[in-house]
């Protein structure tokens, strides 16, 4: 894994998780030209793996779901420092050699990266994902007679103890050949153990590893029971089998999880007959379709790279025809060296088919494009809000998740002054709660509703409000107290620069406070963070950069393999699905 490669992940794995660390992570790095400092800090990176078994990590909050009453309730999360996340980078690499940190075949979720030029600590998640439903969709269709049972691990990572999982990851590091490689996965491994001695950590990619091995008894049973007819993803459970030992599989399932010391989610239990998984389970492409948005993103992207001088004339065209795509991540691409070098190797593996193509067709075809995607993405979602909504199971899952697929990518298709009509043809249901907040503060430029939407949500409103005109801080902000606004207010701070009036912030929780001061300008010098911690790392590395870089930082990408990631793909849990 190459120094380039190391910091691509680190930068990936934090995105879209939390934007003042990326931000910071991107300020150290300063530029991928620059070879030699990146070098550096991936050997310090590996110096430190070698000898430190605590590292700098920093909890925030994020929204998990509207309740059907309107309240939010959050995740509870950790995320790493810039430099934490470099270590992580390089130690996730090293388990990847392991055979014995491989994930077993039945499980398709965290699959380590195909190859060392990999862009993240994991495979992209919707390959996975999508492997899974066609593998089960198969299934079914060679025995019609069988069904899916579908099980979910009620709060899994939060209910994982420490006495079931301390001996396998002790028994799994026995199987590490090399005595300074075991010393360094398991340093990073056990530097998440909880003070209480339950729960892993959320956030972090290292967790996801952790989680994996929560699940290695269940994994080994059911596979021993059932073979190829088990599926996991993260805590989503599915065996196909014939329709009579329905009830057997289930109690096998909570049978399992319960030795565990683990609960089954009751209301996500479902019993899916082969006709309705093979008529009803989403498809989700691996690559860019010919007519989907992620073909049109890919073709403005090439585009750029091949006439660079056509931006303004391309941006323009697109804000004036009711489009509100942010170019700051599209060109950022274009502009950096490894993504040149990609764009042409892919042109010559493409016979420099794209040239002519794009050339014919120029800046107005590409907005011909975007308006038929938009038709296309918006007569589906009218199809979709035509139905009946299932009224529970893997059917309303199913029909959320293509509701989603559709709004999220219509969210760059329509202009502020048509979101009013983008609102009206969100369907009802509370899973769709987000988007009418989202909307209803975009169009009435009032961000109180969505200071308790952190995350995602948040991330999405910044994302587009970037291309219009800055919100306005309000006059009075509710309770700086709670951590979910304080959060909210710190990524509005470090987008739009926002200062906000000691007044205000002056009950703040000091770790919230800090942060808010470090994203919007400068912390008080009598409030300096604890040395060596994370906040003191993220204000060495926001001292005397100028606010407006910082919010270009949040708003651009560092290079090439940087995932493009606009935000409001990922609401919802972004699973792609057409």
């Amino acid at each position: 894994m190459t120094p380039e490669v190391q910091v691509i992940r680190a930068l990936n794995s934090c995105r879209s998780l939390h934007k003042p660390t990326y931000v910071g992570l991107r300020a150290l790095l300063d530029s991928d030209s620059d070879r030699d400092r990146l070098t550096w800090l991936c050997q310090v990176a590996m110096r430190r793996v070698q000898t430190r078994s605590e590292w700098r990590y920093f909890k925030y909050r994020t929204l998990k779901e509207i309740e059907k009453d309107g309240t939010p309730t959050y995740r509870e999360c950790i995320a790493g420092s810039p430099t934490t996340l470099i270590a992580e980078a390089y130690v996730l690499s090293m388990m990847a050699q392991e055979q014995a940190f491989a994930p077993p075949a039945n499980v398709y979720s965290y699959q380590w990266p195909r190859s060392d030029r990999g862009g993240r600590n994991f495979q992209y998640y919707q390959h996975g994902f999508a492997r899974r439903n066609y593998r089960i969709t198969e299934l079914l269709r060679k025995y019609p007679s069988h069904v899916a049972i579908v099980g979910d691990i009620r709060r899994f990572y939060p209910s994982v103890r420490w006495t079931f999982l301390e001996p396998i990851i002790q028994k799994r590091l026995a199987k590490v050949e090399s005595v300074s490689d075991r010393r360094i996965i398991g340093n990073f491994l056990m530097g998440m153990k909880p003070n209480s001695g339950s729960g892993i950590p959320i956030g972090t990619d290292v967790s996801h590893v952790l989680g994996n091995i929560a699940l290695e008894t269940l994994d080994e049973g059911l596979a021993t029971e059932f073979g190829d007819s088990y599926f996991r993803y993260v805590d989503d459970i599915v065996i196909v089998c014939p329709a009579e030992d329905r009830d057997r599989v289930t109690q096998k399932i909570r049978s399992y999880v319960r030795n565990i010391d683990l609960k089954m989610h009751e209301g996500k239990d479902d019993v899916v007959d082969s006709s309705t998984w093979v008529s009803n389970c989403p498809v989700i492409p691996q690559k860019p379709v010919s007519g989907s948005f992620e073909a049109l993103l890919h073709d403005i992207c090439i585009y750029l790279f091949l006439w660079p001088h056509y931006l303004e004339p391309l941006q323009k065209a697109f804000v004036s025809e009711g489009f509100t795509i942010p170019f700051g991540r599209l060109v950022t691409q274009s502009k950096y060296r490894p993504y040149r070098h990609f764009a042409r190797s892919l042109l010559r593996k493409n016979g420099w088919y794209d040239v002519p193509r794009l050339f014919l067709t120029k800046v107005q075809g590409l907005i011909a494009a975007a308006k038929k995607v938009r038709e296309t993405l918006i007569s589906t979602l009218r199809e979709l809000g035509s139905r009946k909504i299932p009224a529970e199971g893997m059917q309303r899952r199913w029909f959320v998740q293509q509701c989603r697929y559709n709004i999220n990518r219509l969210l760059y298709l329509f202009s502020p002054a048509e979101y009013s009509k983008l609102l009206e043809k969100i369907p009802d249901g509370q899973e769709f709660a987000e988007y009418r907040i989202l909307l209803g503060v975009l169009i009435s430029s009032d961000v109180t509703d969505i200071l308790q939407l952190p995350g995602h949500v948040l991330a999405t409103f910044c994302e587009l409000a970037s291309e219009q005109n800055p919100p306005e801080i309000p006059v009075t902000i509710a309770d700086l107290r709670d951590r979910s606004i304080a959060e909210s207010v710190t990524m509005l701070a470090l987008y739009f620069g926002w200062k906000v009036p000691d007044s205000q912030s002056t009950n703040m929780f000091r770790g919230s406070k800090m942060l808010l001061e470090i994203c919007s300008g400068g912390i008080s010098r009598d409030n300096l963070p604890d040395e060596m911690s994370y906040l003191d790392e993220l204000e060495l590395l926001y001292r005397d950069v100028p606010q407006a870089h910082l919010a270009k930082l949040a708003r651009t990408r560092f290079a090439e393999g940087e995932e493009i990631g606009l935000e409001g793909l990922l609401l919802g849990g972004g699973y792609g699905v057409s």
